[in-house]
């Protein structure tokens, strides 16, 4: 039994069996795979990113990015490997020739025998880790190093300091980065040299006497001195970035900052410097007693003067009157964050807000009211797809965009989408890689409805829609492969006459065939060759790149094909907006994407975290992609990017001529941005003003719209941005729409509005709106109606709240829940109108939860002061609302709507006689109003609300020209009476009417 564990033997082997050990050479071929796998991929990844920018003619950028992380990789790669084993090396050659004899020698004997034979390897391996690992963290400061390297003047200085602020916007980020890295080289150096001369004997930790040697303290004080004077440039630099730091009330500098932290800081900056001076000393005068004083003093002096003074002034001078401490401060702060964000020039104006509105009042309004969109870009999106899809392979944004377009020589709100390629809408038989990548390659086509109409079943009224496209958009380009949507790459060309990219599908348009296409744009990098076949294949893990015929000598390869992602890559420096919308412009479809310039180190501005300002109900989590850190204190809307939808090209315009941080990128960059004199007038009049800077200025405005420090600090005058009624928890989206914002503005305008409510209240506390429309003169100016503090106007929450409760308006929707339909409110938007707000909210209703089903604008709510009405158009509800005729008309104008005739129709202008007849008529429409009434019923009866709703509608207005016959008579009568006391029938009937 003892023999299973003799040596030699395994168990369950012969006794004569032995163990067979690895080849030597296996984990040398191992390791040299695997360094052969790790460097192909790196070699594919950066040369098909080179062929991605060359076949875009934006190949300069590529270099200058591959040139600047080239050239931080070895300069900060040379400095930290070279500095560290320069001092390995020095301190090797310094150790001792002879060393004592004792305990702790003897123990270290064995570790310098072991070391001394492959030193120069050890050497060697610690520089290259070094300087892989330091070359690679300067890398990631390309941008920060650009713009040190390219930043001019601001043309404004701080309020502190007086230094111009592009020290702190250009050139403070990389000076940072420069001194935390000269740092971790002389930290690294000093352990490396400590290592280096305990090893071998030059520091003796047991021994009584000469612990250290003489080589070794001329060496460790250098580096010691070398860290104090790093230490003082750090002291100095703490200074400006109290500018830029975080405090209790507000970024930026405060009164204990001021009057505390900053002298101790100049104090420090100087003791450090005497530290350094000291250690430097004993190189010459050798001896640990001044050194280590003078860094004992510059220890407790960081105690106590940057810690407990700093404390004390708090405490005992700001605290008991800190409104009149910081007041300067907060003026500063409030300044200089208004002018970050843009929000420096903002017109506020005290608004009435009236609660009671009449027809006088609003006839001054009418002209606008009926343009007001009512199609909620989000509800709508399922009745595009179910009405306009075509294919299950075609699909539209979750939501849709809001643009304007000039048909018929009027400009008219849009909501559109394009039609997408989805390749999970094909069947399973159907997916295969031809299929999915050769055939099944671009979307096809716009989709819009006029903002402001509905059919007769609530269904959008199309003002481009089929396939092939028809409808009011002038001619264009249809075709779109560059989208949100679509597969990660398609391969589009051929080599013979026989396309194989499906363009339209069989049964499309007036087509009984399908019909193909073959791309022809300029955008795609080409894979004719073996090589980039190669290239592709491994990139994609996709071996059919290089076996399919498909693949031809005129094939080109399509990735990275969504708008946002192709301009991140062309302005890595610009974070882009998260929402980019088509367009079409000069017969193009184009994707605008707005491009923001960003610094989180402008100073004395509050600092604010992109992802959480720019999130609502449309955006739960933002879709902004910003740097590493989405804080930022500083933001400009400084280009607009353009996306060809067909060819991917990507175009870069100046949109803000007075940005100096564009300014800086564009000559890191030179030729990449356009001037914004060369943006066409087709695609000028389609730019808008950007969401998420209309949010974070939004944000901003919550506690930045007063003018006094004191107002700031009380906090009694703040605003909140209210809950989505439709989506509780989430904020409320802004929304664009075309209205007139008094007092000042004449005519309405495409314009981006939100509303802001007290904190901790409901009610209302003022509305937002900034004009949109990049052709004006007034573009980008921002409107704050601000309510009285005494006026007591609904909030969204509690409107929406009050058409929930509302009798009549629920009484209306009864019988659609009734019959099991869903009833779904869209988006409730404010509009000022006649020295009050009014509130309107479209109401969707869908019939069960069926495939294809979809909500149909079936309602309109609105509401003014504490009345509230129903209508199936706004005209409908305002009529409602007022208890009157509102003499709005439904529509704008286009046909949307089949609108009833005017009550009254056929009576005199005037008053004064009662029209032939009009008792008579009078009963007629009552009979007719009946009538309707019971057909309503029996299509009740039957599940038929289409036809329950219009007959219903169609009674009502029947009953209301009763009314205005009725109305008429009365003020005959009243005019002849009036007449006959007054004098004079005719002066009396007059005076009457």
């Amino acid at each position: 039994m003892s023999g299973l564990f003799d040596e030699g033997k395994v168990f369950g082997q012969p006794s004569g069996a032995r163990r067979q050990r690895p080849p030597r050479a296996l984990i040398p071929t191992i390791l040299v795979v695997v360094v052969l796998l790790v460097a192909g991929s790196m070699f594919t990844d950066l040369w098909t990113e080179r062929l991605w920018f060359q076949a875009l003619d934006h190949s300069q950028v590529f270099n200058t990015l591959l040139g600047t992380r080239a050239l931080l990789f070895l300069v900060f790669a040379v400095v930290l490997a070279g500095i560290v084993g320069a001092n390995m090396v020095i301190a090797y050659r310094a150790r001792p020739v002879h060393r004592m004899l004792s305990p702790e020698q003897r123990s270290l004997d064995r570790y310098r025998d072991v070391v001394e034979p492959i030193k120069r390897l050890i050497l060697v391996g610690v520089v290259l880790m070094l300087g892989f690992f330091g070359g690679s963290s300067a890398t990631s400061q390309w941008e920060s190093y650009l713009l040190w390297r390219n930043g001019g003047s601001y043309g404004q200085t701080d309020p502190v300091f007086d230094v111009d602020l592009g020290f702190f916007v250009f050139d403070y980020p990389f000076l940072r980065y420069a001194l935390s890295f000269m740092f971790v080289v002389v930290v690294l150096s000093l352990m490396a040299v400590a290592t280096t001369y305990y090893l071998y004997g030059g520091i003796s930790l047991q021994s009584k006497t000469d612990r250290i040697s003489g080589a070794a303290q001329v060496h460790l004080s250098v580096l010691i001195g070398f860290f104090m004077l790093l230490k003082a440039v750090a002291y100095w630099l703490d200074r400006y970035a109290l500018l830029i730091a975080d405090g209790n009330l507000f970024t930026g500098l405060h009164y204990t900052d001021d009057n505390a932290v900053l002298p101790a800081k100049n104090i420090l900056t100087v003791i450090a410097v005497i530290c350094a001076l000291l250690f430097f000393a004993n190189v010459i005068m050798r001896g640990w007693m001044l050194p280590g004083l003078s860094l004992g003093l510059l220890v407790l002096s960081a105690v106590l003067l940057g810690g407990v003074w700093p404390l004390l002034v708090q405490q005992f001078q700001v605290r008991p009157s800190e409104p009149d401490r910081e007041s300067p401060y907060i003026e500063m702060n409030m300044a200089a964050t208004k002018d970050a964000y843009g929000v420096a020039d903002v017109k506020i104006h005290n608004y009435p807000a009236e609660t009671t509105l009449s027809r006088a009042q609003l006839r001054g309004d009418a002209e606008d009211l009926p343009g007001t969109r009512l199609l909620d870009p989000t509800l709508v999106q399922q009745a595009f797809e179910q009405l306009q899809q075509v294919r299950g392979f075609y699909q539209v944004p979750s939501v849709l965009d809001v643009d304007r377009y000039e048909l018929d020589g009027q400009k008219r709100d849009l909501v559109l989408g394009l039609r997408e390629l989805n390749l999970t809408g094909l069947p399973p038989e159907q997916r295969n890689w031809n299929n999915d990548h050769t055939v099944y390659t671009h979307g096809f086509g716009v989709i819009a409805a006029y903002g402001n109409e509905r059919t007769r079943e609530g269904e959008p009224v199309w003002a481009e829609q089929n396939l092939p496209p028809r409808g009011a958009l002038d001619e264009y380009e249809p075709r779109v492969y560059f989208g949100e949507l679509g597969p990660p790459y398609s391969i589009v060309g051929s080599d013979d006459e026989q396309p194989v990219e499906l363009d339209i599908p069989e049964g499309g348009g007036d087509l009984a065939a399908a019909q193909n296409n073959t791309y022809d744009g300029e955008a795609g990098v080409p894979v004719g060759g073996m090589f980039n076949k190669l290239l592709y294949a491994a990139k994609f893990r996709e071996p059919n790149i290089v076996l399919s015929s498909r693949v031809n000598e005129n094939s080109k390869i399509l990735y990275d094909r969504d708008p946002r992602v192709r301009v991140e890559k062309v302005a890595p420096w610009l974070t882009p907006d998260g929402n980019p919308y088509p367009a079409v412009v000069d017969g193009r479809i184009v994707w605008i994407v707005d491009g923001y310039t960003t610094s989180d180190s402008f100073p004395m501005s509050t600092r604010v975290s992109l992802d959480e300002v720019t999130s609502d109900s449309l955006t739960p989590r933002a879709a902004i992609r910003a740097q590493a850190s989405d804080e930022l204190n500083y933001m400009r809307n400084s280009v607009k990017a353009i996306v060809d939808a067909y060819d991917g090209t990507v175009t870069l315009y100046e949109w803000d001529e007075d940005d100096p941080v564009l300014d800086a990128w564009s000559s890191a960059f030179p030729g990449l941005v356009s001037d914004r004199e060369e943006i066409p007038q087709p695609l000028l009049e389609h730019l808008r003003y950007p969401e998420d800077l209309f949010k974070v200025q939004r944000h901003t405005l919550t506690n930045y719209h007063v003018d006094t420090a004191l107002d700031f600090y009380q906090g009694n005058n703040r605003w909140n941005i209210p809950d989505d009624p439709t989506n509780a928890g989430f904020r409320q989206p802004p929304y664009y729409l075309t209205l007139k914002v008094p007092p000042d503005q004449r005519s309405p305008q495409f314009s981006l509005n939100a509303v802001f409510v007290p904190q901790q209240r409901q009610i209302l506390a003022s509305v937002m709106s900034v004009n949109s429309e990049a052709t004006s003169p007034d573009y980008g100016t921002i409107r704050i109606l601000q309510l009285p503090g005494d006026t007591q106007v609904q909030g969204p929450g509690q409107v929406s709240n009050a058409f929930n409760a509302d009798s009549d308006i629920q009484s209306r929707l009864l019988p659609f829940r009734q019959q099991g339909a869903r009833q779904t409110q869209g988006n409730l938007l404010t509009l000022p109108i006649g020295d009050g707000l009014l509130y309107v909210q479209p109401v969707y209703t869908q019939r069960g939860e069926g495939s294809g089903n979809y909500p149909v604008l079936s309602f309109v709510l609105a509401s003014f002061g504490d009345q509230v009405g129903i209508g199936t158009d706004l005209a409908g509800a305002l009529d409602d609302v007022l208890g009157e005729e509102s003499g709005i008309d439904g529509t704008d104008g286009a046909g949307g709507d089949q609108q009833p005739e005017e009550p009254g129709d056929g009576q005199q202008p005037g008053g004064g006689q009662q029209p032939p007849g009009a008792e008579q008529d009078v009963v007629d429409l009552l009979n007719q109003a009946q009538d309707r009434f019971d057909d309503a019923e029996a299509a009740l009866r039957e599940g038929d609300l289409a036809t329950y709703q219009q007959a219903t509608e169609d009674a009502n207005e029947l009953i209301r020209e009763a009314l205005g016959l009725m109305r008429q008579q009365s003020e005959a009568g009243g005019g002849e009476g009036g007449g006959g006391q007054g004098g004079g029938g005719g002066q009396g009937g007059g005076g009457g009417g």
